[in-house]
């Protein structure tokens, strides 16, 4: 692998979306008085991440929701997916569920 495609990342809608959503939340928390709110959203994610990692892990290298989470990049030649095939495994699931759970204990 070259270095010109280890420095073109990929960027997707997938991508774009998932960091709009993390930020989405993590700025609904801090709104709500919770000031650890990145600090939650980083654990829970990671405990999710390395989830579907031991579920899947060569399917992780691939999923473009999952590597925007955790916050690393796909060479832009990378054959990819959006997100996980399951939808209970899903990262939109993930975010849904997580969303849902972090703003009603902050209520």
């Amino acid at each position: 692998m070259s270095i010109d495609n280890l420095t073109h990342i990929k960027e997707t809608d997938t991508t774009r979306t998932v960091k709009g959503r993390i930020n989405g939340i993590i700025g609904e928390m801090e709104k709500r008085g919770i000031e650890d709110a990145r600090f939650q959203m980083h654990q829970l994610s990671t405990e999710y991440a390395l989830a579907m990692k031991e579920k899947y892990p060569e399917l992780c290298k691939s999923v473009e929701a999952y590597h925007a989470l955790i916050g690393s990049g796909i060479p832009s030649n990378a054959e990819t997916i959006a997100d996980f095939p399951d939808e209970e495994d899903s990262v939109k699931t993930f975010l849904d569920e997580l969303e849902q759970k972090l703003l009603a204990d902050a209520e």
